[in-house]
């Protein structure tokens, strides 16, 4: 393996279901030209994937490694650092090199060298979501590293690094060579937190635009058919896309609301659904895949973003599903809170409403119901807009400035 073409991915987990950036990501180093590993706390199982056509097609599961925890006992930490030698005899040549050149023979410097040797000479480790950075400090401290440290941040990990990891941010300013921000709320975020700005860069997540072709789309269907994708938890904002569906029903509109996704806020939605009524119009079809998402994508004519801001200020902080369902010629519909607004051109591919105003994204949706040409321009203006300024192709140029600058 050349490692000066070595870009290694450092996750929580993979795959992991909802996180197909991290998929497009990958695959787009790997169409680069480089070599990809992808080092991860926890190797799933391909049925944990939205996207697995893409990782048999690309070989990801076989790209995975994960690492062995340090030993509690003194005896278990000899024992297997034994059987470590006696299955892998390079890595006496790596103890004696890296020991006698660092001046260091702690136990815990011989497990860094043992797990993380392939990390060394690559070009780039590239850290998704700010949480998974260590033990890369510690390394960096032992000047193993000699490529740079990239850090993606993508929402939840801002939130914890707020909230309970704020002595990790001189630390990540130290080992970071750039901060990758997925939009200009997420970096308007980090330079309140104290990132070094000077190494922030916004480079949205990009999709697939070949999954579909330009359609043209000149009125809804009847009845309406809505949809949204996403989490069931309360920063989504689910409620207040029924509450505008239940605004619709009472004014006569024959509507068909379709939820795709799961989370602990279920039963709560469902408990709304049947106290107002709406069994017949709005139905929850849990986790899909990939395809299954995007042939509802088809069949549905407006989508519902409706995310918000929940009791702990936990908010959507881009949203790639905007971005999918613009692509596939549905006007989007969303509440003005955190990246969201990023993702179209208000009152061009969508609209942007006030938080948790679910009268006005009933509003919206009658003024496309009632008005085939705003609705045939608007969907026309969304796939053009995605294809323009999200196209994963364009959106890894940018990525890769990043690996090679």
């Amino acid at each position: 393996m050349k490692f000066d073409n070595l870009i290694v991915f450092k996750l929580s987990e993979f795959p992991a279901y909802s996180e197909t950036f991290i998929v497009r990501n990958v695959i787009g180093a790997i169409e680069k030209g480089y070599q990809v590993r992808i080092l991860a706390n926890l190797k799933n199982h391909i049925s944990n994937s939205s996207q697995k056509d893409l990782l048999e097609k690309y070989k990801l599961l076989e790209k995975v490694y994960t690492v062995k925890s340090i030993p509690i006992t003194p005896f278990r930490r000899i024992r297997n650092l034994i059987w470590d030698i006696i299955k892998k005899p390079y890595l006496v040549f790596l103890f004696l090199k890296f020991t006698f050149l660092k001046r260091n023979l702690s136990y815990y410097f011989l497990y860094l060298i043992k797990e993380y040797h392939f990390l060394f000479k690559a070009k780039v480790v590239h850290v998704h979501f700010c949480d998974q950075f260590k033990p890369l400090q510690n390394l960096f401290h032992f000047g193993l590293l000699e490529g740079k440290i990239v850090i993606t941040f993508h929402g939840y990990d801002v939130e914890l690094l707020a909230t309970k990891n704020k002595s990790d941010i001189p630390v990540l300013n130290q080992i970071g060579s750039v901060f990758i921000s997925n939009s200009e709320f997420t970096k308007s975020k980090l330079i309140q937190l104290g990132l070094d700005s000077n190494k922030i860069q916004v480079v949205y997540n990009g999709i697939d635009v070949s999954i579909s072709e330009p359609t043209q789309r000149d009125s809804v269907n009847h009845p309406l058919r809505l949809l949204s994708v996403g989490r069931l938890v309360a920063f989504k904002g689910h409620i207040y896309a029924l509450k505008s569906v239940l605004e619709l029903v009472q004014n006569g509109c024959k509507v068909k609301y379709t939820i795709i996704g799961e989370g602990k806020e279920f039963e709560n939605l469902i408990a709304f659904v049947k106290s107002n009524g709406l069994e017949e119009h709005v139905q929850f079809l849990g986790k899909k895949t990939q395809s299954e998402i995007f042939e509802q994508f088809i069949a549905n004519d407006i989508f519902l973003f409706p995310s918000t801001v929940d009791n702990n200020g936990r908010m959507e902080n881009f949203g790639v599903a905007s971005l999918e369902a613009q692509l596939f010629g549905l006007p989007v519909i969303g509440f003005d809170v955190g990246g969201f607004p990023e993702t179209l051109k208000n009152e061009k591919t969508g609209f942007i409403v006030p938080d948790k105003d679910y009268k006005r994204m009933a509003k919206k949706i009658i003024e496309l119901v009632e008005n085939n040409y705003l609705y045939s321009m608007t969907s026309k203006e969304a796939q053009n807009h995605i294809r323009k300024y999200f196209n994963y192709t364009d959106i890894f140029k940018k990525l890769d400035r990043v690996y090679t600058s």
